[in-house]
């Protein structure tokens, strides 16, 4: 991963975890306000940095698909024991299996795109 993108993919995962709150939120036709959008991301987020951090996901180039997949299972699974421990909700669910699921699928899936694309272009001199 280049130095850019390395700086932009802690933004690119958190954009990845809002877009799973809000396309949930779409299909089951909530209309509650920001507080629900927030009440349902900061669980996730603080699951997914606070073992991004622990595995260096953001800082140590090597290994980075080791690193993710920590990132993705640990910090998913310390997301729902959050969720369930401070929200009440059921940390084994639907929701448990779509989020794992959703996620590994947005944040492998653009990191393959940028490999894919980083190897077709040509690096600038």
């Amino acid at each position: 991963m280049t130095g850019r993108l390395r700086t932009a993919a802690p933004v690119i995962d958190l954009v990845c975890l809002a877009l799973f709150v809000l396309i949930g939120r779409g299909r089951h036709d909530i209309s509650d306000g920001v507080g629900w959008f927030v009440g349902v991301l900061w669980p996730l987020a603080l699951g997914w940095f606070v073992v991004a951090v622990a595995t260096k996901l953001y800082t140590n180039p090597a290994r980075p698909w080791l690193r993710l997949t920590g990132t993705w299972a640990l910090g998913l699974t310390l997301a729902l024991v959050v969720r369930g421990i401070v929200l009440g909700r059921q940390p084994v669910s639907t929701f448990a299996l779509v989020l794992f699921a959703f996620v590994a699928l947005e944040t492998f899936g653009w990191r393959l795109i940028a490999l894919f694309f980083r190897r077709m272009v040509p690096a600038r001199v």
